[in-house]
């Protein structure tokens, strides 16, 4: 309706005026450089916008007069332009020509006349401006959406740019950003026609702070030019010619400005403040999805590092050689922290030495190297004060102490070893270019150094306990053998003794059978030669007889009781019966049920062993036998001569009263002596017993590898196992 009213009202007021033919242009008019708004009298193929754009750009609009129009086509001469101001806002420009009969107006005639359409245009404009806002918000709320999805998504700033340009209709679009290290503007995404005709070599300026970008960027403000050519601080570059205006703004992550976003347009006087608010927000979004996508990397990275830091912590940890600890120290921590060269120092007192290095040209000059810790202003501050020391160039740092082979480090990190309280060492790492560590890598590089601490010292008390344990080894080995010499020696003894014993053994036992028996037997013959003298006689004759008799008696009974302590001290079943058959004899005699009841059983082929053996068998065997006869209480004693391979075990057990080996009782004459015998076989002897619960005597010998070698014995010899009652 407004735009038909203002058909109307422009057909009228160039009646007024004397004009045919007219044209309306509206002041910031989104149309502006295509068509008029209101055309009268032309017929669309007489219309050359282009010409008539160009003649109204020419047009003072302080005065609301007529003003000749130069350069107009001659079939629409006479021709005139008045600006159609109204609140010292000039609302736009109409065109009258191919005037006819003009009457001679003053400016305030023209102005009475121009008054209503001045008022209808201020209205149309309003509304157009209004609605152009509108369309603005909306494309601005449009533009965040799709700039959160997409930032949000996969963090392409490609397709932000691209989104900003398309939706605002600009020239030229691009998105710059600061360089975290550096602190150099560089250009990051574009989007426009010359977009993929810009290349890097063309952006030095920006390096040079040049440029509204670079203004922008180290001022933290927005910047608006409608005209480039009056703008000392605009760069163009030679890909984009028909830069206009731009307008760049700030991204800034709170205080701090990481990026600037800039538009440009090919039309003068292309943005307002409008525009310039709108790119903010579309800029303080990016900003916000930027800093967002940098804290979830970070995060990312973080969790990264610290899966990392946790693998080469285990992978340092997985040795305890020291050369080896250090060589994996060295590997990992490349994982951690990109670097050039690495240096490990260990501290003993005040004094520095290089333990392990990588990277350097000349190695062998920094392995070795020392030097005293207070001496080293740098070194004082990371061992004494136990700081981590970041140096971004080392060439401006006056702290810098050059030590042998480090000519060419250029960014350092210096952090200690820690271990509990104390400083064990200095890990040192650096780049030969102007690359400073960031606070992350300080961070993760520190964080390193806490492990490796723990792997070297832990490397270190295994080195000191593998060196004690070597001596450790060699004293023991040392006393092992003076204590089987020792044993030896023992042996011997006890073997000479049970030899010394057997033989004293044997020796009492002739002279007791060739001896006292005897003279026994001679004295017994004497008294029965005169008991026979005394036969027949009277009554105390006989008396004496019976006594005689008596006292023979007791002779024989003397001579029985000898003669088995003979065969005690010298078993002839040993050398006339065998090992097998001689202990089966012993258990005979032992064996008187149901008071004490003996069985004997022998598993294995039973095969010749030496005297000395199958002696100490026979007194451990009788030994055992006694005592559980004596003492025990028993009623049941088994005894197993088992045969092996390369060992003779001997078990005897009885279901007596059993007693406390702890006690008195273990330590009897008796058991010891079968301890002894069975060390002196080089076998041993385990006595297991407890109140109640009987009596068990494990006896184990070795078998000889020339006995073992033996055939068993024939059937005649008990090659097979027996038993007896």
């Amino acid at each position: 309706m407004i735009h038909n009213r203002l058909k109307v009202s422009t057909r009228t007021t160039l009646r007024e005026l004397g004009f045919s033919h007219g044209l309306l242009f509206l002041s910031g008019d989104e149309n502006e450089g295509d068509m008029p708004v209101v055309t009268v009298g032309f017929a669309p193929d007489e219309l050359d916008h282009t010409l008539w754009r160009s003649l109204v750009a020419s047009v003072p609009q302080d005065e609301m007069v007529l003003h000749p129009l130069e350069g107009a086509p001659d079939a629409f001469l006479p021709a005139f332009a008045i600006p159609l101001r109204l609140e010292e806002q000039c609302a736009g420009v109409l065109l009258g020509v191919n005037g006819q009969a003009m009457p001679e107006l003053s400016s305030e005639q023209v102005a009475d006349i121009c008054e209503a359409l001045a008022l209808a245009a201020y209205n149309c404009y309003l509304k157009q401006q209004a609605e152009r806002r509108l369309r603005q918000l909306q494309l601005i709320e449009k533009v965040n959406q799709r700039i959160t999805s997409v930032i949000g998504s996969d963090s392409k700033l490609e397709t932000v740019v691209q989104v900003v340009r398309d939706t605002f209709d600009f020239y030229h679009t691009s998105i710059l950003l600061v360089d975290p290290q550096t602190q150099a503007l560089q250009m990051r995404v574009m989007a426009g026609e010359a977009a993929a005709d810009i290349v890097v070599d063309d952006l030095t300026f920006l390096q040079e702070g040049k440029g509204l970008t670079s203004w922008v960027a180290e001022n933290g403000e927005p910047v608006l030019v409608n005209d480039v050519t009056r703008e000392e601080r605009y760069h163009g570059l030679a890909v984009l010619p028909n830069t206009q205006s731009e307008m760049a703004v700030p991204i800034r992550a709170g205080e701090k400005t990481i990026g600037v976003l800039d538009v440009q347009s090919d039309r003068r006087s292309a943005f307002d403040f409008v525009d310039l608010l709108a790119l903010q927000i579309v800029a303080n979004q990016v900003a916000d999805a930027l800093e967002n996508n940098r804290l979830l990397q970070q995060e990312r990275t973080r969790r990264r590092m610290i899966q990392t830091l946790q693998e080469t912590a285990r992978v340092i940890s997985s040795s305890l050689e020291l050369e080896r600890v250090l060589d994996l120290i060295l590997r990992e921590l490349g994982r951690v922290v990109s670097y050039d060269n690495v240096r490990l120092k260990r501290i003993d007192n005040d004094l520095a030495r290089v333990i392990a290095a990588r990277g350097f040209p000349d190695l062998e000059r920094v392995m070795g190297t020392t030097y005293v810790v207070s001496e080293n202003t740098l070194a004082s501050l990371i061992v004494y004060e136990r700081q981590t020391v970041n140096i971004a160039d080392i060439t401006t740092d006056p702290r810098w102490l050059w030590l042998p082979g480090t000519r060419k480090i250029r960014s350092w990190i210096g952090v200690p070893l820690l271990m509990k309280d104390r400083v064990i060492g200095l890990l040192s790492v650096s780049r030969v270019e102007l690359r400073p560590f960031t606070e992350d890598e300080t961070e993760m590089v520190s964080s390193f150094a806490n492990h490796a601490a723990i792997a070297i010292e832990n490397a270190r008390l295994y080195n000191e306990l593998k060196e004690f344990s070597a001596t450790l080894e060699e004293r023991v080995r040392k006393r092992t053998r003076e204590m089987e010499e020792a044993q030896e020696e023992l042996a011997a003894v006890l073997s000479r003794e049970v030899e010394v014993q057997e033989m004293e053994r044997i020796r009492i036992a002739n002279e007791l059978h060739d001896s006292v028996i005897q003279a026994l037997i001679a004295v017994n013959f004497q008294l029965q030669s005169v008991k026979m003298g005394l036969e027949g006689a009277e009554d105390q004759d006989r008396a004496t007889v019976g006594q005689l008799s008596q006292v023979q008696q007791m002779l024989d009974k003397l001579v029985s009781e000898i003669k088995a302590v003979v065969h005690d001290l010298r078993p002839p079943a040993l050398e006339s019966l065998g090992l097998a058959l001689a202990i089966r004899q012993l258990a005979a005699r032992y064996h008187d049920p149901p008071r004490f009841s003996v069985r004997t059983e022998v598993v294995g082929s039973v095969r010749p062993l030496s005297h000395s053996t199958e002696r100490t068998i026979y007194r451990v065997i009788q030994e055992g036998l006694s005592n559980s006869r004596v003492h025990s209480g028993g009623a049941q004693f088994k005894l197993n001569l088992i045969f092996e391979a390369n060992t003779l075990k001997v078990i005897m057990q009885d279901d007596g009263a059993g007693f406390d080996p702890r006690g008195q009782a273990g330590k009897g004459l008796g058991l010891l002596t079968m301890h002894d015998r069975a060390r002196s076989s080089g076998g041993t002897l385990i006595l297991k017993s407890a109140p109640g619960e009987g009596t068990r005597i494990e006896m184990e010998l070795p078998i000889k590898a020339e006995e073992a070698a033996s055939p068993p014995c024939k059937e005649g010899q008990d090659a097979h196992p027996g038993h007896d009652r």
